[in-house]
């Protein structure tokens, strides 16, 4: 189980990186940015680190108790809801998954 001063550096290293990706992109983007569900899909759903990211947080989720361990708080707030098997969906997501 991870201390609290940890999962928080965890958390803050997720956080970074994913402020990088995302910034990155829009840079990019002639367009800039036009609608936050469009950058979190191609973030989520297409980059390889938000597959990782998915892919660490559905097992954390499953391995973690939480009734006895903090870091499941912390393991849920990685990516957003509708991303992933986390039980959580958003429209958008759901629509997009249905058309492939």
């Amino acid at each position: 189980m991870l201390q609290a001063r940890e999962a928080q550096l965890i958390r803050s290293a997720i956080d970074d990186l994913k402020a990088f990706y995302l910034e990155a992109h829009l840079a990019e983007d002639e367009r800039g940015f036009e609608d936050a569900s469009v950058v979190n899909d191609w973030l989520w759903l297409t980059t390889r680190m938000g597959s990782l990211l998915i892919a660490a947080r559905d097992r954390l989720i499953e391995v973690t108790d939480r009734s006895e361990d903090p870091n499941w708080i912390l393991a849920r707030g990685i990516v957003p809801r509708g991303y992933g098997k986390s039980g959580y969906t958003m429209t958008h997501v759901v629509a997009r998954e249905k058309r492939r």
